[in-house]
């Protein structure tokens, strides 16, 4: 056996601690990449659930927007229909009132006996 003093062992030690020190660097420098990519990778995860969000924000705001914008054409439609209503009873309110004046009770006297009678000018 050589001892660890003789030239041939040094060099043996030296050669396995330089070795050992490449190794490590290299362990290092491996564990840094991988650490970078899980911190990249969480990074990734994390901005997709953020867009997620953001895109279920928006669709929630423009739902709410379209039912807003369904409730008020419904309330301008429906008042259009009651003015339409109230203008077509005013029309054939104003008819009927035309029709009523344009008729009128004839009145004939025959002996004593009175008879109405209805002329109507149609």
């Amino acid at each position: 056996m050589k001892e660890p003093s003789s030239p041939s062992g040094r060099q043996q030690s030296q050669h396995r601690s330089s070795s050992g020190a490449v190794n490590d660097e290299e362990l290092k420098k491996r564990i840094a990449e991988e650490l970078a990519l899980e911190r990249a990778r969480r990074d990734s995860e994390a901005q997709k659930r953020r867009l997620k969000q953001e895109q279920m924000y928006v669709r929630d705001e423009f739902g709410k927007l379209l039912e807003r914008e369904r409730i008020s054409s419904n309330e301008h439609l429906t008042r259009a229909i009651l003015r339409e209503r109230a203008a077509t009873e005013e029309e054939r309110q104003k008819a009927q009132r035309f029709v009523s004046s344009e008729t009128f009770i004839e009145v004939s006297d025959f002996s004593s006996n009175h008879v109405f009678k209805l002329v109507s000018n149609y």
